[in-house]
């Protein structure tokens, strides 16, 4: 079996979504809740630049601390850490509304096995990687 994979969308004329894939953008409920234009300053807070590259990164660090994950080792886990432990009162200030996440349970049962679609490029982070990692990872026997 091939491994599922994250596929580009595209708005190309006659281009269609491949089949055995689920769309997760924010139009869905898979979408990241963080939009990348609106977490400059927690983005800095957290470590990363606040350009397009380091907005992005911090993105997919928000989502994955939404959904209740650890944050991905590397040189910022103890930024990211930090910041995420107060992440709920961030939140509670208004500077963010978030539905509540999808639990893990779902997304393994919706989205294993199946590639996914989203808008990012294909050679950056994207919380479509992050929802790949949940629903395909090894089940302890």
């Amino acid at each position: 079996m091939i491994a599922p994979v994250r596929i580009q969308l595209r708005r190309a004329a006659g281009w269609r979504m491949p089949r055995n894939t689920v769309k997760v953008d924010r139009s869905t409920k898979w979408g990241n809740p963080f939009r990348v234009k609106d977490i400059v300053w927690l983005a800095v807070a957290m470590g990363f630049r606040g350009d397009l590259a380091g907005r992005r990164a911090a993105a997919v660090e928000l989502h994955r601390r939404w959904l209740g994950l650890p944050p991905k080792d590397g040189p910022m886990r103890s930024a990211v850490q930090g910041v995420a432990t107060n992440i709920q009162i961030l939140l509670n200030g208004n500077t963010i509304e978030c539905p509540a996440p999808p639990t893990i349970a779902e997304i393994v049962a919706e989205l294993r096995g199946k590639d996914i679609g989203c808008w990012c490029g294909a050679d950056g982070p994207c919380h479509g990687d992050t929802l790949l990692e949940i629903a395909n990872r090894e089940v302890a026997a």
